[in-house]
């Protein structure tokens, strides 16, 4: 059991940092207005504690940009060093929905880097729960109208962004909708489109598949055995897949882990138990936002479309010898459940599930992507780079990479290190709106652990 247990510690640690676990919890009742909402300056300093901010501003905001007559709120903005108007800028957009960038420590040399709580999260919940709880409250759109009045609050006349994850879906729009105030947009892990291409891609379902068949045949006849125990449940091998395929070198990753933790009764149904789904709504009490996650999730990723469900279970391939075994995407949207319904939307009901093609822009772009990403899959960064952008752009992969090969450096690598500076010369080179050379992806590959591409 030791090793068992060092690995349990080993892989938390990994996806703690990789997806910004949520450690601190306050249960909110999200059918009433409950005394225990906290919001604005006091709250958020109070969370902040001794971070000592260098430069942190409070940010009146629309709620409503159609309706300004309801007034504003308040978004949280901050630099990790003063401001300098003699510096070009950078606005930093975090992934989700609902993750924040309070513990990050990323910075460019001569760049302004500037954070934001995206509205209802954390330092920028609105002043009642009333609000905090309205769904016309939050969009996407309202996200990139947000970054425009940062821009204008600064005083600059043209940004570049730096996006995520989630964050790729308003700094799409925001490259749509103002593009004179733009020079550049760099996409780490990006989403084309949501729905099925996002919650339930067939692209991530089949590199599950092929790792699964290319293990021997006993580890696969465990893993079945497994899926069927009482103390276990059926999709938690593609479970444990989604998390293993936010690493780099993720199936590599996944088979140490299968061959150490397989054989070990107890110890793999106590790790087994961890990655299953639950349904419990619980608001974590800083640093994140499941209310923020279902607001966006349910009204324009697909959450809340039926049938569509990012995990799957195991039958026999009916269509060759009985002991084939196969994963088969579940049908049990476990997050309409657990998010939609409980934030009060209808069965199916959406204002439009996103898709990149609605916002085009003549912007330079600059992609990077993970090839082996469960979380945005490679096909949306594909057909992002072919049907969105018009402009100056690149596509640069990383073979076996996961969700976010570059921004994993970058907060997680020493500053000295060769790995870290590579990569901060290309960052530099896309936020300048400069195409980079083979030579630089050959420096690139030198001091990584990954092989990269350029498409």
């Amino acid at each position: 059991m030791r090793l068992f247990n060092f690995l349990i510690l080993i892989v938390t640690f990994q996806l703690a940092f990789t997806l910004e676990a949520r450690v601190k919890y306050n249960k909110i009742n999200i059918n009433y207005e409950s005394s225990n909402y906290e919001a604005g300056a006091k709250y958020c300093y109070s969370r902040i504690g001794n971070k000592n901010l260098i430069a942190s501003f409070f940010i009146p905001v629309p709620i409503d940009y159609h309706h300004q007559e309801r007034g504003v709120s308040q978004l949280f903005v901050w630099l990790n060093k003063p401001f300098d108007p003699l510096k070009k800028t950078l606005v930093f957009i975090d992934g989700g929905p609902g993750n924040t960038s309070h513990d990050m420590r990323f910075q460019v040399d001569d760049w302004n880097v500037i954070f934001f709580d995206q509205r209802g999260n954390s330092c920028s919940r609105p002043e009642n729960e009333s609000l905090f709880l309205d769904n016309k409250f939050y969009s996407s759109k309202n996200t990139a109208n947000d970054i425009e009045m940062i821009r204008r609050f600064f005083n600059v006349n043209k940004i570049s962004i730096y996006a995520v994850s989630y964050g790729t879906v308003p700094a799409q729009i925001y490259a749509h909708l103002y593009p004179k105030h733009l020079q550049s947009v760099v996409l780490e892990g990006t989403i084309f489109q949501g729905g099925e291409l996002l919650i339930s891609p067939k692209f991530k379902l089949s590199l599950l598949n092929s790792f699964f068949q290319s293990l021997d045949k006993k580890t696969q006849q465990r893993i079945v055995e497994l899926s069927g125990h009482s103390n276990s449940f059926v999709e938690w091998f593609a479970a444990v897949g989604n998390f293993m395929m936010y690493l780099d070198d993720s199936f590599n990753k996944f088979e140490q882990f299968l061959n150490l933790m397989l054989w070990d009764n107890e110890g793999a149904f106590a790790l087994i138990s961890t990655f299953k789904y639950n349904l419990d709504f619980i608001e974590p009490d800083f640093g994140a936002s499941e209310v923020v996650l279902g607001m966006l999730g349910c009204k324009e990723l697909g959450m809340n479309l039926a049938g569509l469900s990012p995990l799957a279970y195991f039958e026999k391939n009916p269509s060759k010898n009985s002991q084939v075994w196969k994963l088969k995407q579940s049908r049990f949207n476990y997050q309409q459940q657990k998010y939609c319904k409980k934030l009060g939307f209808n069965s199916d009901s959406f204002e439009e599930v996103y898709s990149a093609i609605k916002y085009p822009s003549h912007i330079p772009t600059f992609y990077i992507q993970g090839e082996y990403d469960g979380a945005t899959v490679l096909d949306q960064a594909l057909k992002h780079f072919f049907y969105v952008s018009y402009n100056q752009k690149q596509l640069l992969i990383a073979k076996k990479g996961g969700h976010q090969p570059f921004l994993s450096t970058f907060t997680n690598e020493a500053y000295s290190s060769s790995k870290f500076k590579v990569k901060m010369l290309i960052l530099k080179k896309f936020l300048n709106a400069e195409m980079i050379s083979e030579n630089n992806v050959s420096d690139l590959n030198k001091n990584s652990d990954l092989q990269y591409y350029l498409y």
